[in-house]
């Protein structure tokens, strides 16, 4: 079972005793993460304390934080959307998996209408 939760503004997956860092912290962090791939993405070398933790069934880590930042990150300035993580969290929902199953086509819809300024 992955757990996903918030840290300093920034989402945060936990999966076979690793982290991973979706979107950039609010606050500076004391460390630099090791890059991957995605410029969102980073692995994290030291275990951080989550909050608002919401489970994701099993998974790879690095595959979950990559499927959040695609749908929660704001590209241009690299935070994690206080709107969309809300709305995925609203019900009170105790997993998370369904945002990471939902095609990114429907997603983009949503995305899109929760990030229109008005």
């Amino acid at each position: 079972m992955a757990r996903v939760g918030r840290w300093v503004g920034a989402v945060v997956v936990e999966a076979g005793g690793a982290q991973w860092l979706v979107g950039n912290p609010k606050e500076p962090c004391a460390e630099v993460p090791e890059t991957l791939e995605s410029p969102w993405v980073h692995r994290l070398a030291t275990t951080v304390p989550l909050s608002a933790a919401v489970a994701i069934d099993d998974g790879d880590g690095e595959a979950i934080a990559r499927a959040l930042a695609g749908k929660l990150v704001i590209q241009r300035n690299g935070s994690v959307s206080e709107r969309l993580w809300r709305l995925a969290t609203s019900d009170g929902a105790a997993r998370l998996q369904w945002l990471v199953d939902v095609p990114a086509a429907a997603w983009d819809i949503v995305r899109d209408t929760v990030l229109r300024c008005s």
